[in-house]
């Protein structure tokens, strides 16, 4: 399975990260880009939380929003590396690669099973005080809503920061709106097992693929 992290020059160290240390870095939920992240309804006795301000209710049972790390009680948060299956999609290179002006960054995870979908639904969800006490953090982080569907997301849930991916940097594709000047830095940099691809825009299927 080829999976795919998009980068901007702008942020040119971390690009370099990935190819040159062979990692790719996992950030702390709470720093993702969807306010709805890691959030979920449970039941709960005694307080309610959210982000971790706690207010007096009921000793019942009552229905709750939580962030994961307050609803596990954890005492650190889980760390997320996201990736894509897509380099095709328009959405993507706009949003994560400075407007088709930076990359994707190929990666091969044949034979690992770290790399996990993310599964997309409507509302957030919802779990029961026996559910909750079956799950683990990474289940609840596997799913989104619907307004991100288009990232085709793969995610590595961990509690380390950096995720090791010695020799599995397959390719690098580069934007169509790149300069010629960051097309040949890169052309430099990688190292030769790695090959730079350039991309146009297709007007039948309007995505972007490999120009040939």
């Amino acid at each position: 399975m080829l999976l795919y992290k998009y980068r901007t020059f702008e942020q040119l160290e971390f690009l370099l990260d990935i190819i040159v240390s062979e990692r790719l870095y996992c950030s702390s939920y709470s720093n993702l880009n969807d306010p709805f992240e890691g959030m979920l309804f449970h039941m709960k006795r005694g307080f309610i939380s959210f982000r971790g301000n706690f207010h007096p209710a009921s000793q019942k049972s009552v229905r709750a929003v939580s962030p994961v790390k307050d609803a596990f009680i954890l005492k650190d948060e889980p760390r997320v590396c996201s990736l894509s299956s897509d380099p095709t999609d328009v959405k993507l290179w706009s949003f994560y690669a400075a407007g088709h002006t930076g990359v994707t960054v190929e990666i091969d995870f044949d034979n690992i099973t770290d790399a996990l979908k993310v599964e997309y639904e409507d509302t957030l969800p919802d779990y029961s005080e026996s559910g909750i006490a079956l799950l683990e953090p990474k289940n609840v982080l596997l799913r989104k809503t619907k307004a991100w569907e288009y990232e085709s997301e793969y995610r590595i849930i961990n509690d380390v920061a950096y995720y090791p991916i010695s020799g599995r940097v397959k390719r690098v594709l580069i934007g169509h709106k790149a300069s010629e000047d960051r097309y040949c830095l890169l052309k430099k940099l990688l190292p030769s097992h790695i090959q730079l691809v350039r991309t146009r825009l297709d007007y039948e299927r309007v995505s972007i693929v490999e120009k040939r």
